[in-house]
């Protein structure tokens, strides 16, 4: 779009991946205003079960600090068995949720 709304500037978002002990990590950071995302949302932790295809599931966990949002999205095996686990402290809400 070249009409020069604000829905046409590129919203910039940090990525980092890495591996540690075998696993596969990556950590996603947003400006919390460039995605209508509220201040202060409560922390959350979400297994994903793996697809047929995967051997491993994932955790993601969502929380704000500041003027941003961060994701962490970790290969889980225990998400394989349908475990969802919180770490870290403040409020947090877990939750698994289903893949087809």
């Amino acid at each position: 779009m070249a009409d020069g709304s604000a829905s046409s500037v590129p919203k910039p978002i940090i990525y980092t991946r890495w591996q540690h002990r075998g696993r596969d990590h990556s950590l996603y950071q947003v400006r919390l205003g460039d995605f209508d995302l509220p201040r202060g949302f409560t922390t959350q932790v979400v297994t994903v079960p793996p697809t047929q295809a995967e051997t491993s599931g994932y955790r993601v966990t969502l929380w704000a600090e500041g003027d941003c949002a961060f994701a962490s999205v970790c290969e889980d095996k225990q998400a394989a068995e349908g475990s969802g686990r919180s770490e870290g402290s403040g409020r947090k809400e877990t939750r698994s949720i289903s893949r087809k």
